[in-house]
């Protein structure tokens, strides 16, 4: 499995740094549904990347998160 570079970059900084991050970068739907259960997500901050804004798996995990429709000001979209 190859790692987005914003992963790459926290893995090699990840003990400096006291936030979780996590990274939904596949369809991965078991990981999906236990962050989306187990997350406080008022409390998260949700970082939307996509270079052509047309990624199918940014897309659908957008939707399934309901990031958007529940947390408008948690939403950095870039």
């Amino acid at each position: 499995m190859s790692k987005n570079r914003a992963e790459a970059v926290y893995n090699f900084v990840g003990k400096k740094i006291k936030k979780k991050f996590y990274f939904l970068d596949s369809l991965d739907s078991e990981k999906n549904i236990h962050l989306k259960y187990n997350l406080d997500l008022s409390k998260t901050l949700f970082i939307i990347i996509s270079k052509s804004g047309e990624t199918i798996e940014t897309i659908a995990n957008t939707f399934f998160m309901q990031i958007i429709k529940n947390n408008p000001r948690n939403v950095l979209i870039i």
